[in-house]
């Protein structure tokens, strides 16, 4: 019943259970005009009009034969057909594709969409799907998300397990501004394992080796673009580290990890006294 569409129009799946489409000839006119009348009384009198609309549309030639799908690639295909409207006896007069529309639009993955209908049997649907941004984990939950923050999966993918991870509530909601802050540093996002949104108001960045970088409320950007620049001159988050907190205007505190402090035997007076470094 479905056919896919390539971007050029030409046909890419096997058509599945299609059904042999009838074209109405002169002859059939005196027909159709009796089938319209019957139709308008059964909707006034029995109410069910989709049911009455899908028998005369059937009678006369008019059943979906064809579902012409373009840019699917995550909603499954049921999904689509459910959102449609469409079923096993489903004619193109029950077909209402605006309101076919709006449901394609409220599934999670599909952005925008078109319907259109071709007598005597087809529907052609083009959907463009939105594009998964990130991996959003709050509590024990981890969703896919978009670019807007918007919920594609809810449940973890492996396929999407590279994407960067987001871990806190509302997190969601500052995606894109976490994201851009990121691509702003690539030596930094590529050693990021994931970013955590902080009382609702900020941002911890946990780095691969586990490094754990605080950053403030406001001028995040800032305060990377020093520590970055830091880290050029003097490796610093490949050293043996627990946190680096750039929350400060005039200065970068750095926490030794518990292993590096129980090793160092000399370690600095104020590593002694506080288990830190202020540089």
């Amino acid at each position: 019943m479905i056919a896919r569409t390539g971007r050029k129009g030409r046909r890419q799946g096997a058509r599945f259970d299609a059904k042999r489409s009838r074209v109405l000839g002169a002859g059939s006119l005196g027909a159709l005009t009796v089938l319209a009348v019957t139709v308008a009384a059964g909707v006034s009198y029995g109410g069910h009009t989709d049911t009455v609309l899908d028998a005369a549309g059937n009678a006369i030639g008019f059943e979906v034969a064809q579902v012409h799908l373009d840019g699917q690639r995550e909603t499954s295909e049921s999904a689509i057909l459910a959102a449609l409207g469409i079923g096993p006896d489903s004619s193109l007069l029950s077909v209402d594709a605006g309101e076919a529309r709006e449901r394609l639009v409220a599934l999670p993955w599909i952005e925008q969409a078109s319907v259109r209908k071709t007598y005597p049997g087809a529907v052609h649907v083009q959907i463009r799907e939105r594009s998964a941004a990130a991996l959003w984990q709050h509590g024990a939950d981890v969703a896919v998300i978009d670019a807007d923050g918007n919920i594609l999966s809810d449940g973890f993918d492996a396929r999407f397990v590279s994407l960067p991870l987001l871990v806190g509530t509302d997190a969601n909601k500052h995606v894109g501004t976490m994201l851009t802050l990121l691509s702003g540093f690539p030596e930094l996002e590529g050693r990021t394992r994931a970013a955590v949104f902080v009382g609702g108001r900020r941002w911890d960045v946990l780095l691969t080796n586990g490094v754990q970088i605080r950053l403030p409320e406001h001028g995040a950007r800032e305060a990377l673009a020093r520590l970055v620049d830091m880290d050029r001159r003097e490796q610093l988050f490949d050293r043996d580290i627990a946190s680096i907190d750039v929350r400060l205007d005039d200065r970068i505190v750095v926490r030794p990890s518990e292993q590096a402090l129980a090793t160092d035997a000399k370690g600095s007076a104020s590593w002694k006294r506080r288990g830190e470094a202020r540089i």
